[in-house]
């Protein structure tokens, strides 16, 4: 000591030096009534620097009445600007303390926790230290510390250890008046490695580095994981930054993170499961619930707010499942979710949730959600989109996927998913066809589902390949009470609209501009345009509107569908073969893979067809009919029997001649083909023909106001046909003759019997009988004398022919009898016989007429001859005016 002085001016009692130093070795402190001892190797001080050290420190606290402990150390000192103030207050003011080398040795589980605090909101008056004196500290430091929390007596390997580390702590204060006697401004540790293990030892919580601010606890480079890998399913969790809010030291000091509140960043989560491992762990869940158990031993705290996170979920085995979730941000109830045995505690423990994107894969399938949200309290979750790629190339898109009070109570109890609400903005599906897999998972069923209201805003289909395909868009769709059953999905009530429906197959084409859809009453699409390539011809339909009356309340092939068709143009071309109508349409059917048509109802209007030929053409207009049957016939033929034709004009040109027919019906109930108002007349005029031709012929024109066909009866083969009719009837008929004499007569040509005509036809033709009613027949003829045209005409001719066969059988008979007026005297009967089976044998005539006024002849004579017959009348000898019979025999 150097200039000693007591007092010094100062009212402290105390004495001071202008120089002090001290020196001491071997010093032993105990307390034995409180189980504390301290040992220092050498103590010195020294005035001048104001530092005071100590080498070799160890002080061990025995369980009295306390927690046990023991610190020792290299090297300790301190500075303090004012150590006489130091000494003599109660509170105790350092600058500065320093130890080297310090181990803090702890057992755990005994005694009670040393009650710290770091942060001034850690503080508060209390009576619970025994003293109250304070100590304040402005700066610690720590080189090269480390903690030891070891096992006591009986206990195996320590549950917290630390490899040596250095640490700064700024304003440490010891005050022994308040609930926590230990506090600092802020703590900052450089440790290689902070390990918290579980009771088992199996999983350990490391931590990289250390750090209190404040009342937090900051740590650096946190990972948790297994203590070390055993080809187990395992979690390996990383994060750069774990930070505990207001965390309680002791409790640290025990190996547990106990705080009000964590923060993590940027965490990584990795789950690894393998297939045929940890089978008693029972189903994929169970390793997230006993990683969160284990997980819980360590950790305590109340809400942890997570920020851009990240998991990973990796399964092997014959379907390897991998997934990760990236953005992941959320507010957990931290200590509800460690503790959680089942979803439903999950979800209750997760206020609010965000999932940035979420991409996984499975047996060549993928599915990918971005932007999802959730609100657990309130019962709302939302997608902003979802993206689910199939192993065949199918894909399913959504946006904006929002549902509401989804039943985790009810899904825990029964399996049955139950939401009330389901909206989604958008949905994108595009399928493809034919590939390997198809568009479902083999003995994978549909989840027991039920959604009280499903609301899509728009969504868009598409199926198909190079042969085939399908495509809408839908503008609204609307579902309600919706649910699974039989692996089907059924509904209360259903609705759309559809916009630009295409659909392809083959060579067949459908679009529609606009389709409103409803479950109960059918559907209802406008703008329809169709085109069916058949061969090398093309059917196009153009219809402004069709209805389907068709009940479906579950997505399966409905019982029953009626379509209705009230007005559709339809066209037909094929080469040189156009044709078109205005039909009406009500089918009734029953779908299914081989759909069932039970009623058919189609009538039409202003039919027409066109058909161009090398050598003829053919002309319809005006057609009107109906079908009306109840099955589809493979035999055109068939549907003669449910069809009706009528107002149809046709109207037919051959190289040399033209047939009009004013107006063709078909009567099915009676099967007879009526044509009114027919006309057959060459495409050349009489003298054209004849001055083209070198040889006499004749010239044939004729009309007739009706030919009606009467049960007619198409059989046979379509290389063998036969066609048998019951009655045929000419109305009104007139036929034109004409033949110039002037012209050379061609020798040779034989001109072959009625029934030689009729063998030569290739068909098997029956008719029963023909009937020719009120018809005309005008014969014209040039004579070679004078040059001059002379008429005969065989008016009011009336007859029944038959029967008229191609092929005859044994007995036929052709058969004529007729009557007619010849030049004003009537043809009272002509009978005319010949045998179908020996055309050879000859044929029998007979006429008979009434009387005839001879003047008459000359519209034939006089032309003819130049012979003119003034007067006369044909009668019977002996019988005045009776009729002149006449018989010939050929």
């Amino acid at each position: 000591m150097k200039d000693f002085v007591r007092g010094g001016g100062r009212a402290v009692g105390f004495v001071s030096t202008h120089l002090f130093s001290l020196a001491l070795s071997g010093l032993n402190w105990e307390a034995a009534d409180r189980g504390q001892r301290l040992t220092l190797g050498r103590l010195s001080f020294d005035s001048r620097s104001r530092r005071c050290e100590a080498d070799s420190v160890s002080f061990r606290q025995v369980a009295v009445g306390g927690r046990p402990y023991r610190f020792i150390a290299d090297r300790c000192y301190f500075k303090s600007a004012d150590l006489i103030e130091a000494l003599s207050s109660k509170r105790f003011v350092l600058d500065t303390i320093v130890c080297v080398n310090p181990v803090l040795e702890e057992p755990m589980g005994v005694g009670a926790p040393v009650a710290v605090g770091v942060g001034a909101g850690r503080g508060g008056a209390g009576d619970t230290a025994a003293s109250s004196v304070s100590v304040f500290v402005k700066y610690v430091a720590v080189i090269d510390g480390q903690v030891r929390l070891g096992g006591n007596k009986g206990v195996a390997a320590s549950s917290l250890s630390t490899r040596r580390a250095n640490c700064r702590i700024y304003g440490l204060s010891i005050d022994g008046s308040r609930k926590f006697p230990i506090n600092t401004d802020s703590v900052r540790f450089s440790l290689d490695q902070l390990v918290f293990r579980t009771k088992d030892g199996r999983y350990a919580l490391a931590v990289a580095g250390l750090g209190l601010e404040g009342g937090d606890a900051v740590f650096h480079g946190v990972s948790f994981g297994p203590v070390k890998e055993n080809g187990e399913s395992s979690t390996v969790f990383t994060a750069p930054e774990l930070r505990l809010r207001n965390i309680a030291i002791d409790r640290l000091l025990e190996g547990r993170l106990h705080a009000d509140g964590a923060v993590l960043s940027s965490p990584r989560v990795v789950m690894k499961k393998l297939d045929g491992m940890n089978k008693q762990a029972g189903p994929g869940m169970a390793l997230v619930y006993r990683t969160m158990h284990d997980l819980r031993e360590i950790v305590d705290a109340g809400a942890l707010d997570i920020s851009d996170g990240e998991i990973r979920y990796c399964r092997s085995g014959a379907v390897p499942v991998d997934a990760i979730a990236s953005g992941f941000s959320a507010h957990i109830l931290l200590n509800a979710v460690l503790g959680s045995d089942d979803l439903l505690d999950i979800k209750r423990a997760i206020p609010a949730a965000e999932l940035g994107r979420l991409h996984a894969t499975a047996g060549g399938q993928e599915l990918e959600i971005r932007r999802y949200k959730f609100w657990g309290m309130r019962r709302h979750s939302e997608d902003k989109e979802v993206r689910v790629v199939l192993g065949n190339g199918s894909s399913v898109a959504l946006r904006r996927v929002e549902w509401g009070s989804l039943d985790w109570d009810g899904f825990q109890r029964s399996g049955v998913i139950r939401v009330d609400t389901l909206h989604i903005g958008g949905v994108d599906l595009r399928q493809r066809v034919g590939a390997a897999g198809g568009v479902g998972t083999p003995g994978v069923g549909i989840p027991q589902l039920e959604i009280g209201a499903l609301a899509v805003d728009s969504l868009f289909f598409s199926r198909g390949d190079e042969k085939q395909e399908v495509r809408f868009r839908v503008a609204g769709l609307a579902v309600t009470g919706m649910r699974t059953m039989d692996n089907l999905f059924c509904w209360e009530q259903a609705s759309a609209s559809i916009d630009s429906l295409h659909w392809r197959k083959d060579n067949a084409r459908v679009s529609a501009a606009k389709m409103w859809l409803d479950s109960r009453t059918g559907v209802r699409v406008y703008g329809v345009e169709a085109q069916l390539m058949a061969g090398k011809g093309r059917v196009d339909v153009s219809a402004p509107q069709a209805d389907i009356d068709v009940s479906f309340l579950a997505a399966a092939v409905p019982d029953r569908a009626v379509l209705r068709v009230p007005q559709a143009t339809v066209t037909y071309e094929r080469d040189s073969l156009a044709a078109g109508a205005v039909v009406e349409v009500s089918a009734g059917v029953i779908p299914g893979k081989s759909m069932r048509l039970y009623s058919l109802e189609c009538s039409w209007k202003e039919a027409w067809a066109r058909l161009k030929g090398v050598t003829r053409e053919i002309e319809v207009d005006g057609a009107a009919g109906r079908l009306h049957t109840d099955s589809i016939h493979k035999d055109w033929r068939d549907w003669l029997d449910f069809t009706s034709l009528g107002k149809a004009r046709v109207r037919c040109k051959m190289p040399q001649w033209s047939v009009d027919v004013g107006d063709v019906a078909w009567d099915p109930a009676e099967r007879e083909l009526r044509m009114s108002r027919l006309d057959v007349r060459p495409l050349l005029s009489r003298d054209s023909v004849f001055r083209r031709s070198a040889w006499q012929g004749d010239y044939l024109a004729g009309s007739a106001a009706a030919l009606v066909l009467h049960g007619v009866m198409l059989k046979g083969e379509a290389k063998k046909p036969s066609v048998e009719i019951r009655r045929v009837r000419v109305e009104g008929a007139s036929l034109d003759a004409s033949r110039d004499k002037n012209m050379p007569f061609h020798h040779g040509i034989q001109k072959p019997m009625p029934t030689r005509l009729l063998a030569s036809i290739p068909a098997d033709v029956r008719i029963h009988q023909l009937f020719i009613d009120d018809s005309k027949v005008s014969y014209h003829e040039r004579s070679a004398v004078t040059g001059r045209w002379g008429r005969v005409i065989l008016g009011q001719l009336n007859a029944v022919v038959g029967p008229l066969v191609s092929r005859s059988g044994k007995g036929d008979t052709l058969a004529v009898d007729a009557s007619a007026v010849l030049f004003d005297g009537h043809v009272r009967r002509f009978h005319y016989r010949e045998s179908y089976a020996d055309p050879n044998s000859g044929f029998e005539a007979r006429v008979s007429f009434s009387p005839l006024d001879l003047t008459r002849l000359s519209d034939m004579s006089a032309p003819a001859g130049a012979v003119m017959i003034t007067g006369g009348m044909s009668i019977r000898p002996g019988r005045s005016g009776a009729a002149t019979g006449m018989r010939l025999t050929g």
